[in-house]
């Protein structure tokens, strides 16, 4: 672990938010020292960005956390990881040789090697690039990731985060450079899977679901019934309906997610009339009685993966 210099700060977020505000950055999130994640939920992914203005006047609830940058809509990262044979090095080699040398750009990195990092750019749509364009390397989009920048701390091996390729102690918004056209449409080329033809005739609707999905369900159930007393229910009911029904069959009926998450609220010591709001706001996005008909590429228990944590 490299040994700790009188630069490095105790309070990171503290003392670092004002700054990254003063120099025009909104989506400045505090991150729980020793991981990589956000002190709160809905503040990355799905929600809206967080304004500077909030972010100052809440610095004060976490003082010794990390901070971080969720990006803007037409901003990108791009993570290289050029250590312990991620290969990151190679396959940005590759790709500048195939799409041209990318410019010099802001750089957070707690790695001395050089290479590894996130380097931003700005892109000229909000369109999603492909999460990982190969081994190493790997696209921080709003939706997706952000970027630990300093004065954070790794972590993992205790380096302090700084920022490279800017001569400001943080890079301002507009030192951000445009991403060259070639590598743009290349990231957003992805691969897309032919959607299943949505259903034409009415389908049948199932009483009980396959054994696997009802599984998965009572899995979610049982996370909700262990939220913490006090806890707010809305974001995790509302988000854990809403996840069963996108990836359950058009055939099973929504009454049935719904009685199952509702024996988890009914668990819950602070549940019910606010944790039923929650689930019936979720399943209305998808349909009440019946999930409307859409072309749907999971098949029945794919995709789980991302619903165990709806209720955590």
């Amino acid at each position: 672990m490299p040994a700790r210099s009188d630069q490095y700060t105790p309070r990171p977020y503290f003392e670092g938010v004002a700054i990254y505000a003063r120099y025009g950055h909104e989506g400045i999130i505090p991150i729980v020292p020793g991981t990589k994640q956000p002190a709160e939920s809905g503040i990355t992914g799905r929600y809206p960005q967080l304004s500077a203005e909030m972010s100052v006047c809440t610095a004060h609830l976490y003082p010794a956390h990390n901070l971080a940058l969720r990006l803007p809509a037409n901003v990108v990262g791009i993570d290289v990881d050029a250590y312990d044979g991620r290969g990151g090095d190679k396959t940005l080699r590759r790709l500048e040789a195939k799409h041209g040398r990318l410019p010099i750009a802001p750089l957070s990195t707690s790695r001395a090697d050089g290479v590894s990092g996130i380097r931003l750019f700005r892109t000229r749509t909000q369109e999603r690039l492909q999460n990982s364009p190969g081994p190493g390397i790997e696209i921080v989009q709003r939706h997706h990731r952000f970027v630990m920048c300093w004065p954070s701390i790794h972590p993992r091996t205790g380096a302090q985060y700084v920022w490279q390729n800017t001569t400001e102690l943080v890079p301002f918004p507009d030192e951000i450079p445009l991403l060259p056209l070639r590598w743009e449409k290349a990231l957003r080329a992805t691969r897309r899977r032919t959607p299943v033809p949505a259903p034409t005739e009415p389908l049948p609707i199932r009483v009980e679901p396959s054994e696997s999905l009802l599984r998965h369900i009572r899995a979610v159930a049982a996370s909700l019934a262990a939220l913490p007393k006090g806890s707010a229910a809305n974001g995790p009911c509302n988000d854990a309906a809403l996840k069963l029904s996108s990836y359950a069959p058009h055939d099973v009926s929504a009454d049935v997610i719904r009685a199952e998450l509702r024996r988890g609220v009914d668990a819950w010591q602070d549940g019910h009339d606010r944790g039923y709001l929650a689930i019936d706001q979720g399943l209305s996005v998808i349909g009440t009685d019946r999930h409307e008909r859409r072309p749907w590429t999971d098949s029945e228990g794919a995709g789980f993966e991302l619903i165990e944590e709806a209720g955590k």
